[in-house]
């Protein structure tokens, strides 16, 4: 994490530190990281940005699964208009669609409550915080 935004050198910068993603102040400190994300950490699970755009922070990070992380790629999300998981615009619906694998939660006003539906969904199929967007 701290390489990647901090070190030029290092062979994945450009997607990270080169792009404007930093690592927030507080984490500069392990304890603080430590006291931020342990109680969500679950053996088998990496750290993964919600929204790929933003910085490494306690709003924005979460243990998750590596091919759930692989799904929050820049490059998987050119058709998306979502920067959460398991959300999109339906234009049709006038609305945010929430949908977890392939079923279907509903529509909501804002993208924030489509995926505060999602996470309390996920919730229930993988029964772990980390396999969540958090809001």
């Amino acid at each position: 994490m701290k390489n990647r935004c901090n070190n030029p050198k290092q062979s994945g910068y450009k997607d990270y530190g080169g792009r404007g993603i930093r690592v927030c102040i507080e984490w500069n400190d392990f304890i603080n990281f430590y006291n931020d994300m342990f109680a969500t950490y679950q053996e088998g699970l990496i750290l993964d940005r919600i929204n790929n755009d933003g910085d490494y922070c306690k709003e924005n990070c979460r243990w998750t699964s590596y091919s759930t992380s692989q799904q929050n790629k820049r490059n998987m999300r050119k058709n998306k208009t979502s920067h959460y998981t398991g959300v999109s615009w339906r234009k049709r619906e006038n609305g945010w669609l929430a949908k977890i694998q392939k079923k279907y939660i509903g529509i909501y006003k804002t993208e924030l409550e489509a995926a505060a539906a999602y996470n309390k969904e996920a919730i229930k199929i993988y029964g772990q915080f980390a396999k969540l967007n958090t809001i």
